[in-house]
């Protein structure tokens, strides 16, 4: 899902910023167990496939 554009000088994600704010997300002092539930949710929200 990133791109590396050399004129931006970073990448660059396919992605609309709605989208972005909407994400799971969690406060600092409050990460989640990275676990494969954890991943799960994470990639069924960005529709990909597979284990983080």
């Amino acid at each position: 899902m990133l791109t590396y554009e050399t004129d931006q000088g970073g990448y660059v994600v396919d992605l609309d910023k709605d989208m972005l704010e909407k994400a799971p997300s969690y406060r600092s002092g409050d990460e989640p167990r990275y676990d494969r539930a954890y991943g799960e949710q994470v990639n069924s929200y960005y529709g990909v496939g597979g284990y983080i």
